[in-house]
């Protein structure tokens, strides 16, 4: 997690049982999940949409699964799963 404070220049918003963290910038949103027996690869990618009713997904053409979600709604979940209060909400 201390390499993508620094990358970011801020630190997570939401850390879960430090294994999971999200951070909130003006650029990007980016969260990372500890599962060592599948370092470096991607397990997802994802984008607010502020029309989606709940999350979704679907897969595009290489095989990479594309979460859409509204942001209220993800931070909703992150809040249920992390170990302190986040304040994600855009």
């Amino acid at each position: 997690m201390a390499e993508y404070s620094i990358l970011l220049g801020s630190q997570p918003i939401a850390i879960a049982k430090n294994r999971y963290a999200l951070w909130r910038t003006n650029e990007v949103n980016l969260s990372i999940t500890e599962q060592p027996d599948k370092a470096g690869t991607v397990r997802h990618l994802g984008f607010e949409d502020s029309e989606a009713s709940q999350i979704a997904s679907q897969y595009d053409s290489n095989g990479f699964e594309w979460e859409h979600f509204t942001a209220k709604r993800y931070c909703n979940i992150i809040q249920m799963q992390t170990t302190q209060r986040a304040n994600c909400n855009p």
